[in-house]
């Protein structure tokens, strides 16, 4: 049996190592879970872990072992050019792994194995080592002391601030978040359809076939989109082929039925024609198909022209499951196109359903990511999302079939809208839009000036004077100064799309040259190493922002979901609730412009508790708090101890400080209609506030301890760190 000698097998597991690393990374990149805030990167990764039965501390544990273990290795080994390549990369590995370690693992709290007095034991074996190989002894210690300063320098800074990696919302056209969610318009398919013949659904027809024919042709007034509905009324208010009682017609149920509530206002505007007088009644009918809500007639001697109709109905009744109804006993033939229903009671009255806005703007998102992700490539190329489609007049805009979603979409809510939305909720808008790339078919580079110009098109109607081409067409829509646009996304997920950089370029260099104020974002990761390619920010994914949790264990959102992610917001046509990862992102909305403290977690052994903490400024009273969010994912009640290293004594005000829990008892439990806070922040006062105390955890919680700083103490944010232990 051949001698294996122990420097082979050294370097065997050296290079075997390396590729764990390298393998762990790539991993960490393509794993389904994304973030939405700084200090949120403790709970999310190491809660992940501990789900998975690991210790929250395990990914760090690779840090040293590349460049220790090439120090180890044979000079003639190094004295290779393939040797000093892989010993190069490997020093540089542990460089990132610092970075990464440090910034994306919780900012010095991977406490159970990397103090700074493993720093300094591993810097003299380092030195040690060196040493014996012959390297001179300045050298040994230059080299040592550089990658220690390399690790010091990152703790020197005490803290630094949130303020350019605030609180994201991800805005997604899916499962109906806009169109028939958040953008308040009650009428599903305004048209009636987009093809001839034309499956007209969810409209449906009131009578039989030997009162009414119901059918599309192209003889709309709208350019965009030619398709209308024709009702062929057989039938009359006298004669042979009498109507019934309650006419014939069509209905629209809306996306979830229709919330029509008693005494509230609702804007119904449609444009229609017909070769002869017209009596049509327009109603809002309950679910069971006889108690009419709200009703007002249509009644024209003279409509052979498209005519655009408006009628305001008030509610005389509330059902939560009604639909819109057009209907008549009057022989005739009847063009419909642009159906539409609005509430008057939107935000503002920009068109956006006031309870599902309330729920965004309670999170205080800094940035607003939209129009989605996939609804922004499409599957096809023909049926990705079009800016300028969805500007203008609401009728106007010919809507688009989103193919990754497979559902009709109106374009109500449009590019104008989603502007104004981020206006509204006080947020920055991140657009992100199609750069010549789908899911099945790209543009070539060389021919992809005509996107790019689209794209410049689209930042003046954003950002232009009122006097511009594009935009005078946002003045003329009622918002004369410009947006305050600043970030644009080129493309989502495209990076290892063969035409990305080659688009990517063109877009760059083109928006600098016009809008040198604009943020570029690349698709492309720039956490591991330095992009090829000029960008202000990288968005890998989802703009740090998106991500999930799924599995048998996690249901449709409950408590253990919760606590190692987040997502969403649950409604229907009348409710809304907060699922529990809902209300753990209220843990984080204030963390836009906060201080991120230095903060360590004491234990002799493995625990289930991770710890952060932040300062930061309360923008309705000025007052100042100090924030610590506490993670238990475990089973058991826990006692922490809390204290603030270089905290003046009477800096803490007992009253006016708290303590926030979310936590249920089942992990299992999730929110619901019928319980939608069923899982939800209790608050509760701390009596024993101060800058050294104990505070219990429930098992399964999320904890934030709010101690409010008394306005007579001036200390700097962030000459202390906070101390917990267990």
């Amino acid at each position: 049996m051949p001698e294996i000698s122990f420097q082979s097998l050294f370097l065997f597991s050296a290079l075997f190592r390396v590729f764990l690393i390298l393998y762990g990374e790539w991993q960490d990149a393509h794993m389904e879970v994304r973030y939405t805030d700084v200090d949120y990167f403790v709970f999310s990764d190491a809660a992940t872990l501990m789900a998975s039965g690991k210790s929250p501390y395990e990914r760090s544990t690779y840090r040293y072992s590349p460049l220790i273990a090439f120090l180890l290795m044979p000079n003639s080994f190094l004295h290779q050019s393939w040797g000093k390549f892989l010993f190069s990369a490997s020093v540089m590995n542990c460089l990132d792994m610092y970075w990464i370690v440090y910034h994306s693992f919780n900012d010095n709290q991977t406490l159970m194995y990397h103090t700074p007095m493993t720093d300094l034991l591993v810097g003299l074996l380092i030195h040690r080592i060196l040493k014996l190989r012959g390297v001179p002894e300045k050298l040994c210690t230059y080299s040592t002391m550089l990658v220690l300063i390399f690790r010091f320098a990152l703790d020197l800074p005490f803290c630094f601030f949130l303020q350019t990696l605030a609180f994201v919302a991800f805005n997604k056209e899916i499962n109906h978040a806009g169109a028939g969610g958040l953008w308040a318009e009650l009428v599903s398919n305004r048209a009636g359809g987009q093809n001839i013949p034309s499956n007209i659904s969810p409209w449906s027809i009131i009578g039989d076939e030997s009162s009414i024919v119901v059918s599309t042709d192209r003889s709309s007034c709208f350019d965009r989109n030619k398709v209308a509905l024709q009702m062929e009324v057989l039938c009359n208010n006298n004669g042979d082929n009498i109507c019934p009682e309650g006419g014939v017609g069509v209905y629209n149920p809306g996306f979830w039925g229709m919330n029509i509530e008693q005494g509230k206002t609702y804007k119904v505007t449609l444009y229609i024609r017909s070769l002869q007088p017209i009596e049509i009644s327009v109603s809002f009918i309950g679910s069971n198909g006889l108690q009419t809500l709200a009703t007002a007639d249509i009644k024209d001697d003279d409509i052979t022209s498209w005519t655009k109709k408006e009628i305001l109905l008030e509610a005389k009744g509330t059902d939560r499951n009604s639909r819109l109804q057009l209907t008549t006993r009057k022989k005739c033939m009847i063009w419909l196109d642009q159906v539409s229903a609005m509430p008057l009671s939107t935000h503002k009255g920009h068109g956006f359903r006031q309870d599902l806005f309330d729920m965004l703007a309670a999170l205080k998102p800094g940035f607003i990511r939209f129009p989605g992700g996939s609804f922004v490539e499409g599957n096809w190329l023909v049926n990705a999302f079009r800016w300028r489609e969805t500007i203008g007049k609401w009728e106007e805009r010919p809507g688009h079939f989103g193919d990754v979603w497979q559902y009709w979409t109106d374009d109500g809510l449009g590019y104008f809208e989603y502007l104004q939305l981020a206006e509204d909720l006080g947020a920055s808008a991140v657009w992100v839009f199609n750069n010549g790339i789908s899911h099945n078919d790209q543009v070539d580079t060389s021919i992809i000036l005509p996107f790019v110009q689209d794209i410049l098109d689209a930042l003046e109607f954003a950002k232009g004077d009122p006097t511009s081409k594009w935009g005078s067409i946002r003045a003329a829509m009622g918002h004369v100064e410009p947006f305050d646009l600043r970030y644009v996304a080129v493309g989502n997920q495209d990076c290892y799309n063969k035409n990305y950089h080659g688009n990517y370029m063109k877009f760059y260099s083109a928006i600098k040259g016009a809008y040198p104020d604009i943020k570029i974002i690349s698709n492309c990761d720039g956490s591991v190493r330095p992009l090829d390619h000029p960008a202000d920010l990288y968005d890998f994914h989802a703009f740090v922002s998106e991500y999930a949790v799924t599995g048998n264990d996690a249901g449709r959102g409950s408590l253990l979901k919760a606590l190692a992610e987040a997502d969403a917001i649950v409604f229907d046509s009348s409710k809304v609730y907060g699922t529990p990862s809902y209300w753990m992102q209220h843990f984080f909305k204030e963390s836009n412009g906060a201080i991120l403290l230095n903060s360590k977690l004491q234990t002799n052994s493995s625990t289930s508790i991770i710890t952060s903490a932040i300062s930061w400024e309360n923008q309705e009273d000025n007052k100042s708090y100090l924030r610590i969010k506490v993670l238990n994912f475990g089973g058991n009640r826990v006692n922490l101890k809390v204290s603030f290293n270089g905290l003046d004594q009477n800096s803490i005000e007992a009253e006016g400080s708290a303590m926030t829990t979310l936590t249920s008892n089942n992990v299992m439990d999730e929110n619901s209609f019928n319980e939608p806070k069923k899982v939800a922040p209790v608050v509760s006062p701390l009596e024993n506030a101060s800058s050294k105390m104990n505070v219990m955890l429930l098992p399964y919680s999320l904890t934030s301890i709010d101690l409010l700083r008394k306005s007579d103490v001036i200390q700097l944010p962030g000459s202390y760190d906070v101390h917990t232990s267990l």
